[in-house]
Order: structure tokens, then sequence, then C-alpha cells
């Protein structure tokens, strides 16, 4: 039996215990504006799931707990890079950490990563046939009844937080136990952070991890008397929470369908959009791209403006779908424009007819690696 549809018709709680029912193998795929998980099945119960949020990554959790620092992690991340492989492995290869830390790390960041939907008011999921990463596989499943009830908790909870911690422009300052002792280290890293200047949001851009394990630590510091917090502080911010953007929008459109299959049914029919060339206006940094899947840095790379977006889009419509969401977000943020043509067409009309370099807009507008 198919399943996909948008969450606010099946809540979490509910999708779950369908799929635990029904013993299904494969992946869960949900998806909203900012971000993708893929929650990984097996006969009904749960053994891997990843996040296209880097702040959401398997190294970053290990860095917000204090299983590793951050020259650590960047080595292994470039050798990663350099062999093809996932972090898991070289993480034990490379003598940091030992295996049953690894299994029991990557169990409490997988657990982390599927409560954190139930947070999610907005967005879609579908049932795929996907085998999951041998790599970050757990040995031993998750039961969804134990997800179903932390899941329910971490709702519970984050209303609690947000008694508090109104909203995330709200400027947090010491308070009269700051430092504190003995904290834990998320905790840590949210007290040694706070200068009375930054707010929620930036504060949780340093920090990273899941945002309910953000809040968590910093409430607990309120609650301590490590933090204070002005309820009159910073200004109103909705952009951390459940909002619609232009991608959700187009998600919600095709609710049932995949991206691929819903061609001319978006707003901006993808036949044209293939027809584009996409470019990077802000080069992306090493650091960053080391974030990514290889799959996900394969296709960035190949935004180079010299070949048009059908021409580098997957056949298959699976990824078809990933790279475009992967793409979208890069358009939101300003990192990518989409071209006419590829900027050597541009550099063939404009040689005959003699155009200054300095009147070639495409040149004072795309720098870096592209060769023209």
């Amino acid at each position: 039996m198919d399943l996909s549809g948008r969450l606010a018709s099946m809540p979490m709680a509910e999708l779950l215990h369908r799929v635990q029912e029904e013993s299904r193998s494969g992946v869960l795929v949900v998806r909203r504006s900012r971000c993708e998980k893929r929650v990984y099945m097996s006969e009904g119960r749960v053994v891997a799931c990843s996040s296209d949020d880097p702040a959401e990554f398997y190294g970053q959790y290990l860095l917000l707990h204090g299983h590793l620092d951050q020259r650590t992690l960047m080595h292994c991340l470039t050798i990663c890079k350099r062999e093809g492989r996932r972090l898991a492995p070289v993480l034990e290869d490379e003598g940091v950490l030992p295996r049953d830390t690894i299994q029991s790390t990557l169990r409490q960041q997988i657990t982390d990563l599927v409560c954190g939907l139930f947070l999610w008011k907005h967005g879609i999921y579908m049932f795929l046939t996907e085998v999951p990463p041998i790599e970050e596989s757990l040995h031993a499943p998750l039961d969804i009844s134990s997800i179903i009830l932390e899941g329910s908790r971490w709702v519970e909870e984050h209303n609690r937080f947000r008694h508090v911690l109104i909203h995330d422009g709200l400027v947090p300052r010491r308070g009269r136990n700051w430092p504190g002792r003995r904290l834990p280290p998320a905790q840590q890293q949210v007290a040694s952070a706070v200068d009375g200047e930054i707010s929620l949001q930036v504060l949780h851009a340093f920090v990273k991890g899941p945002h309910f394990r953000f809040l968590e630590a910093t409430y607990r510091l309120w609650e301590m008397g490590v933090l204070e917090v002005d309820p009159d502080s910073g200004e109103l911010q909705d952009s951390t929470t459940m909002e619609i953007s232009l991608f959700e929008i187009f998600l919600d459109q095709v609710a049932e369908e995949q991206i691929l299959h819903a061609r001319h049914h978006l707003p901006v029919p993808l036949e044209i959009m293939e027809r584009s060339v996409p470019v990077w206006v802000i080069e992306p940094e090493d650091a960053d791209l080391v974030q990514h899947k290889p799959w996900a840095r394969r296709f960035l790379l190949r935004l180079d403006g010299t070949r048009r977006l059908g021409e580098l889009l997957a056949t298959s419509g699976d990824q078809r779908s990933r790279e475009l969401g992967l793409l979208i977000r890069q358009l939101r943020d300003g990192a990518v424009a989409l071209l006419p043509s590829p900027l050597q067409d541009h550099e063939a009309i404009a040689d005959p007819r003699r155009v200054p370099q300095s009147q070639r807009w495409w040149r004072r507008v795309f720098r870096g690696p592209v060769e023209i």
C-alpha cells in the first residue's frame, strides 16, 4: 500500500505507528523547506537516519556532546572526503572512538533526528524502497514504540521551553551563577558563547546540533541561574520555526508525488528551469562542502556556469528530487543564480562585438573557478 502525504494530515506518531504495524522495510523520507530527513526502517524498526542539515550531522553531534574536538573532526572529515568514506568507520580506523562508543552515539543521534520530526508541523512524507548506509546503521534497531514515547516527550518539553525562550530573537545574558560548575558539554558551549549581545538564533548557529537540544541546554542554564532571559529583549524571529517557504509550497502542492512527477504542476515548470544554467554567486568554502554527502558535493561542484540544469540532474526520480531540493536551498540563500545560457555563450557573443571587459557584467558578478 502506498504511503505518502502531508504531515498536516498524518502526525509523526501516527505515521511511525503505521510503519510499525505494517512491518515496512525501506526509507521514510520527510521533507520541509529547509531540511530533508531519511528514516531507514527494517521490518518496522529504525536502523538509521540522516539529515541534510549540517547542524545535525553525526560529527556535529559528537562535538556538541564532547566526544571529540574540532581539529580531530576536521582531520577525519578530510579522510572521508579523500577516500569517499563515511565518518563512523573512519573514527574507528583512526582510533578516535571505539566501536561501542560509535554505536551508542549513533543510537542517540538517530533517536534525536527522528524525535525532531515530531516538532515539524508542515512538510511531506513518502516511503521508498532504499537500503540504509551500512557503515552508520545500528546493530540493534530502535523500537518504534520507544521513539513515539520520546518524541511525545519532546513536544511537551519544547512547549515548556518556549514559555521562557519565547522566540529565537531573545538575547540571553550571563546570570548570577555564570559560568556554572561541572556543566555537561552542550551547556558549557552555550554558556561560554553568551555575551549579552547575540540572539538565540545566532547562538544556535554557533553551537549547532538539533534545535531542541540547544533549547534544552539553554533552558537548563536559565533554571540554574547561569543565564538570564529578558522576554522583552531582541526582536521576534520566526525563521527558526515551522514557516512555509517557497520550496515547501512546491512540496505541499504535489503532496504525494515526487517533484519529478509534478513537472507540469509547479508554478515554474521544471522544463523551463532545466533550460537555465546554474552558477555560483558565492563560492562555497571547502569546510562547507565537506559537511555534505558525496552525492551532494558532486552536484554542487558541477554548478560552474557551463552546463544547463537538465544536464546536471540525475535521471532517477529519487536522486533527482534530492538534487532539486539542494539547488532550491542554494537559490533561496542567494548563493546560486540561474542564467539563460552558459557563460561561454556570453563571451562568444561579446567578443565579435568588441564589448569592453568592464562592461561584461558576468565577469563582474561570477568569479572564482569558472573558466571562460
